[in-house]
């Protein structure tokens, strides 16, 4: 038949036609198309054939003569790439006569088939996270990624149960072992495929669960019951078809219960015609699984089965073996009346009835206004729906995480004080982010493999042991080794706690040795980033555990099994969506920076955003210094400067004052004798937290040593001696300098009381806290809060401490007084001459460790299971202490300018705000109204301290406005 006869049959109607609800009204007039179209028209629409958009010309020629010569109803998309198939099916559409219907195996996106495209979780995944939201929300993201490449069906969900752990084909790709669920989840993601305008296909009647055969290489046979099929393996899809599902794919399977001859299930009249549709009365489309797959095409030749499997009631035939043959197949049968017409009619009009109720018809019309498919590009770029897909896989991923109950190790790990040893076994090779994760709670050793000495085992006090089944496809190794299970069997042996984070299928913890008590079983389900971002902060505690087993693990744990863990407010990671955070503007933040570093306002930074105690940005830019070096990386500490002052004194003096509630009105000669008779013993404690005592800026104490070269060759050493401290390589100084300067101090000129920013205060405090604490400032503030909330990288003097050189960021090309670089010391001349610990600077820091004293502050004084603080204090010292004298200081804290005046912040944060700047480009701040934190650490000072472009340029307020868009 012409081309030109049935095109003008094709009018836009609105009819609304059933199964499909949630789908497209009618597109076009079925009826009207059915009586106009020839008996080859007919046979054609029942072939859906594979169409590869990663082979050559020759295969889409071929493809385009089976459109135009036999009228193939559709085609099955298979491997190649999302740019590629909108072209190819674009070109078939415009090559026939009718819509082609484009179906494809889309259980986990596009990625199923595609490259370049988004991968969603498995459906065991969706199982053990059990919401029916989410698994919407799946089927409706399923759905988008489907348009925007063409496809108009998805051949998903699968609802077979997975009672099999040897299934060696479903496993993963199956909600789980209960029925119920695999009901519930199912219809949810029916739902919202089809809502979404593209038609869902449930797979694989009867059901493929219970078997140990793959369909593919054979005929899998199922023992059961037509009782035990009833109340088990039938559930899912009665409860498909009552949701509307589009259509129903036949399994290849050996069911005597059902069909004592022998023949396949997708042959078999009495499964499809007399269960599906007499019984059940199914009148959407069903459909053969792939004819050319053993289980079937070992049964008839190509041109029989196909005609076999029409017989048996299948309206489209996937993967016809010979479209040629299988059509002189039915013209015969027609002729000789061992088929009817009217049966043929039937078939027909249902497929024309899906076709409408989706959108292949739009498809179709759009591919008839160019004959140019070069001139095509798909909707679908790298990560379509990028946001939305996102969210989808991270809050399956996220509710899925399941704790075995089995095991007496703590969990969460409250106690992050001790040497973890990190193991990572299967493709280890993608164990990056898990790596990177655990040692953003506490730094540890890592070893890939299981070639681990005796005495590194011996040297830890427990071990985190990661499982990784490659990514690629649910049937890649999921199951340990020999070798594997021996380095078990040798960490159980131990006795010391072993937490196993299995990143891979489920039913491979049954390959899992007899590991004793000692021990928890964290399953992710995916190896993906979200899997291996999360997994670290269900083990110490950030997040809650509350996943529930979908399957049977024998002794392992039973299906609805699952330990629901408690949250120890410990910093998480996530992404803005979670948070109510829109990441477009946090975007901008990355030309921001650029900018700043293009312009020289500072050679590199590190910027973090965290809301409600969730990180959801966090990056390092440029490098370390100018001209271009090594790139900054997230574990690369920086001079804090001031930020020193409420990150290690203060704590200090709020202990302090939960102590002694009078000490703020107290003077600080009543602590300290270092000011006897200089007049400033009588200032008030509130007074210098506040900035308004009086004190001066600050005083260039390194200066009074180099006045002469006598001077500085009294004060200053080139070599280590007894009471000298190191400035830094090759420059000591006399510890007497200690003395000297608070002299100096004592007798500083007096400035007017008001608000005036002052270090001199902090190096007051400073001695005051180590004479109350018997304890040097820096090792008190490690022992009392860095060490147990996990900053390791929060720390004084960090070469001392073992750092490496190349992790400490330079702060300044000092041609004044070290003449050197200064590099891996303190940059503050005061702090440098007080051996690098001082109250007002000396701190270096990465974000990511900053930011857990600062969200220990937002949460009230909270942290890591253990509270630090009363919320109280952290209300008062935050606090404007003093805005009636037009001072907007907090109590050690800064806070957002007063109206009309200067100040560190953005006018877009709230009055609650506080935090803090330092001079080499830091800035931390914390808004308890939004529960937002922000921290930006740069080295402007670098090559040059008098670099004010950063501050110029409004880079640290342009980025605070940016987060606050973000909240709009």
């Amino acid at each position: 038949m012409e081309v030109r006869f049935l095109k003008p049959l094709f009018v836009t109607l609105v009819l609304a036609i059933l199964p499909g609800k949630g789908l497209y009204a009618q597109s076009f007039n079925v009826d009207s198309v059915l009586s106009a179209m020839t008996l080859e028209e007919k046979i054609g629409q029942l072939f859906m054939v594979a169409a590869y958009s990663n082979k050559d010309e020759d295969h889409q020629a071929e493809l385009e003569k089976l459109v135009r010569d036999y009228h193939i109803g559709g085609v099955i998309t298979m491997q190649g790439g999302p740019e590629r198939q909108k072209k190819l099916l674009h070109r078939l559409q415009g090559a026939s006569a009718l819509p082609l219907l484009v179906g494809q195996d889309a259980e986990w996106g596009q990625a199923m088939r595609l490259d370049s495209t988004y991968k969603f979780p498995t459906s065991l995944t969706v199982g053990a996270a059990g919401g029916t939201v989410d698994a919407y929300d799946l089927g409706h993201a399923l759905a988008d990624e489907c348009t925007a490449v063409g496809v108009h069906m998805s051949f998903s969900p699968v609802l077979d149960v997975n009672t099999n752990p040897n299934n060696p084909i479903i496993g993963a790709r199956s909600f789980g072992s209960d029925p119920d669920l695999v009901n519930v989840l199912g219809v949810e993601v029916v739902k919202g495929i089809q809502d979404n305008g593209v038609l869902a296909c449930g797979k694989h009647f009867p059901g493929h669960g219970d078997t140990h055969q793959d369909s593919h290489k054979t005929l899998p046979k199922v023992d059961r019951t037509l009782s035990e099929l009833m109340e088990v393996e039938w559930v899912p899809f009665k409860g498909a078809i009552d949701a509307g599902v589009g259509a129903i794919m036949i399994a290849h399977l050996n069911i005597p219960s059902l069909e004592p001859s022998g023949k396949p299930t997708s042959l078999s009249r009495k499964v499809i015609q007399d269960i599906l549709r007499d019984q059940w009365g199914y009148e959407g489309l069903i459909i053969t699984d792939a004819l050319n797959m053993k289980g079937a095409a070992a049964f008839a030749p190509p041109g029989e089965i196909e005609l076999a499997a029409f017989a048996a009631g299948n309206d489209i035939l996937l993967f016809p073996m010979d479209v040629p043959k299988a059509t002189k197949a039915f013209q015969n049968a027609l002729a000789t009346d061992k088929i009817s017409i009217k049966s043929l009619d039937e078939r027909v009009r249902r497929i024309l009835v899906a076709k409408s109720n989706c959108r292949a018809y739009t498809d179709w019309l759009e591919a008839q206004k160019s004959a140019d498919p070069t001139l095509i590009t798909s909707d679908h770029g790298p990560f379509e729906g990028e946001d939305n897909n996102q969210r989808v896989s991270f809050n399956l991923i996220r509710n899925a995480a399941t704790l075995l109950e089995r095991g007496t190790a703590t969990f969460p790990i409250e106690n992050i004080e001790q040497d973890f040893l990190h193991i990572a076994l299967g493709d280890f090779e993608s164990a990056a982010t898990v790596k990177e994760f655990l040692d953003r709670y506490v730094t540890m050793s890592h070893h890939h493999g299981v070639d681990v000495d005796e005495r590194e085992l011996a040297s830890q006090d427990a071990f985190v042991v990661s499982f990784h089944q490659n990514a690629k496809n649910p049937w890649r190794r999921y199951k340990l080794e020999a070798y594997e299970k021996e380095l078990l069997k040798r960490l159980a042996a131990t006795g010391k706690p072993t937490y196993m984070l299995h990143f891979a299928n489920p039913y491979g913890i049954l390959s899992y040795p007899n590991l004793g008590q000692n021990v928890r079983v964290l399953i992710m389900y995916e190896n993906d980033e979200y899997a291996q971002l999360l997994a670290p902060q269900f083990l110490f505690g950030a997040r809650e555990t509350k996943g529930l087993l979908p399957v049977d693990l024998n002794q392992w744990g039973k299906v609805g099994e699952g330990e629901k863990t408690e949250e120890l407010l410990r910093l998480k990671y996530g992404i803005p969506f979670e948070v109510g955070l829109d990441a477009g503007p946090l975007n901008r933040i990355d030309s921001t920076v650029a900018h700043a570093i293009a312009a020289g306002a500072t050679p590199g930074a590190q910027v973090l955003v965290a809301r409600h105690g969730t990180v959801v940005y966090s990056k390092s830019f440029g490098s370390q210094t100018y001209p271009k070096s090594k790139p900054v990386e997230w574990t690369d500490l920086y001079d804090i400067a001031s930020v020193t002052k409420i990150t290690a004194t203060l704590p200090g003096i709020m202990k302090w004052y939960e102590k002694q509630p009078l000490l703020l009105k107290t003077t600080l000669g009543n602590h300290t004798g270092r000011l006897d008779g200089s007049g400033k013993e009588h200032l008030v404690f509130e007074d210098v937290l506040a900035h308004q005592s009086g004190l001066d800026a600050w005083i260039p104490y390194y200066m009074h040593t180099i006045k002469s070269d006598s001077t500085r060759a009294y004060w200053y050493s080139s070599t280590p001696q007894l009471g000298y401290a190191q400035i830094n390589e090759g420059m000591y100084v006399r510890q007497e300098i200690r003395d000297t300067m608070f002299h100096m101090l004592a007798k500083s000129e007096m400035k007017a009381p008001e608000y005036r920013y002052s270090d001199l205060g902090y190096y007051l405090f400073q001695e005051m806290l180590e004479e109350r604490f018997n304890e040097p400032l820096d090792q008190w503030v490690a022992n009392t809060f860095y060490g147990p909330i996990g900053a390791q990288r929060l720390t004084y003097n960090p070469l001392d401490k073992g750092f490496p050189l190349d992790q400490l960021v330079p702060t300044e090309v000092d041609g004044y007084w070290r003449n050197t670089t200064v590099h891996g010391r303190v940059h503050d001349m005061g702090a440098a001459m007080m051996n690098g610990v001082a109250g007002h600077a000396g701190l270096f820091a990465n974000t990511n460790d900053l930011a857990k004293m600062m969200q220990m502050y937002l949460n009230g004084g909270y942290y890591g299971g253990y509270r630090y603080f009363q919320e109280s204090t952290i209300e008062l010292f935050s606090g404007c202490a003093f805005c009636e004298l037009g001072n907007r200081r907090g109590l050690g804290f800064d806070r957002k300018q007063l109206e009309d005046e200067p100040g560190p912040s953005c006018t877009c944060v709230s009055q609650q705000s506080f935090g803090h700047t330092g001079f080499t480009g830091a800035m931390v701040w914390m808004d308890p109204k939004e529960e937002l934190l922000y921290i930006f650490l740069s080295n402007r000072t670098f090559p040059d301290a008098e670099n004010w472009k950063l501050s110029k340029l409004d880079v640290r307020t342009n980025i605070q406005e940016y987060i606050y868009d973000a909240l709009n």
